[in-house]
């Protein structure tokens, strides 16, 4: 198989505008859905008196939770791993323990998913899919996050390491609001995805010692790209990676899955 042509920074660029422009009917329909969910009582059936404040939360929002416990009860989704048997074939006791095995890593897996984070990311996926109509669930692998092997013959060094090995999360799961990300409009499932948000400048700072930012406080523009093959970040346009800013993508596949309401258009 050839490998696929380097994408530039340009190309990047003409996919944002070309991608924000085939989802607009989308991104106004979501905006007003965003609102619609927030709104009081009192903005949507006249007759209420000027100034009437509402002790309750929106009528909408209730509905979307409402959807989001009838199909995720509890903080995870339901794990429930099968075997693949050909006609007739009987699972033997290995194949039940194995099955058993991965079932039990699955859940725990997804559990910690779930616990690893101030905000439950299938919660927020579910009320985002039925919300605003879809989300997009990010699973990037974050290896800053992974601790500093200790040189030399460090003893003490080595088993706080190994311990910290053990606890380290190098997971960064998230639901992408819809209106911050822009998945590929001609391809089912997209092939790549864009995403432009703002962050902490302290944090790129952070991330990324060698960006030169200035003075700059407060937050910053990020444009990001992602695909099997390539990965590119652009913060206040510049590129964070050396050249043009486009990378292979470290973990050869895209981070990114789209997830509709399947309530229809």
């Amino acid at each position: 198989m050839l490998p696929l042509p380097k994408i530039t920074r340009e190309q990047i660029l003409t996919k944002r505008s070309d991608y924000e422009i085939q989802e607009a009917m989308f991104r106004v329909e979501a905006a007003k859905d965003q609102d619609f969910i927030h709104s009081k009582l009192a903005a949507y059936i006249p007759g209420f008196p000027k100034g009437f404040i509402i002790k309750s939360i929106p009528l909408a929002r209730m509905a979307v939770e409402s959807a989001k416990n009838t199909v995720m009860a509890g903080e995870i989704p339901d794990v429930k791993d099968s075997l693949r048997l050909a006609e007739k074939e009987q699972p033997t006791e290995a194949m039940e323990r194995r099955r058993k095995a991965t079932e039990d890593f699955d859940k725990a897996f997804l559990y910690e998913v779930a616990m690893r984070s101030a905000t439950n990311p299938f919660s927020d996926l579910l009320r985002k899919q039925y919300g605003l109509g879809m989300s997009v669930l990010c699973f990037a692998w974050d290896e800053t996050k992974w601790p500093q092997e200790p040189e030399g013959d460090d003893a003490e060094g080595r088993a706080a390491y190994e311990t910290a090995q053990k606890d380290c999360w190098c997971w960064k799961i998230e639901a992408k609001h819809p209106l911050n990300i822009w998945p590929d409009p001609y391809n089912d499932p997209p092939k790549d995805y864009i995403v432009e948000d703002e962050v902490s400048a302290a944090e790129i700072m952070e991330r990324y010692p060698d960006l030169d930012l200035g003075q700059e406080t407060g937050k910053v523009r990020r444009l990001s790209y992602c695909s099997d093959a390539w990965y590119a970040v652009y913060i206040n346009q510049q590129p964070v990676f050396p050249g043009d800013g486009v990378i292979e993508n470290p973990m050869g596949i895209a981070w990114y899955e789209m997830a509709l309401s399947g309530l229809g258009s």
